[in-house]
């Protein structure tokens, strides 16, 4: 589950039941590697951190079609 607070974005365990997957664990001990040496790990733009909070005050519809052409 995740949290996006005006400052910061929090992931927090859902449930209580213990997953491990080396994939992961790899990976988490990389991000926490970087983020440590400041390597690869940057602010977000501001631009980006807007249209975050902004999409943080629309309501969501999953269902709903996708209409016009979409950029990734």
């Amino acid at each position: 589950m995740t949290d996006l607070r005006c400052t910061q974005v929090v992931a927090s365990r859902f449930g209580n039941e213990r997953h491990e997957d080396p994939a992961i664990a790899s990976f988490l001990a990389l991000l926490e590697k970087d983020i440590a040496t400041g390597k690869h790990v940057s602010t977000l733009s501001d631009d980006l951190a807007n249209a975050l909070l902004a999409a943080v005050q629309r309501p969501v519809d999953p269902g709903e079609d996708i209409l016009g052409d979409v950029a990734l």
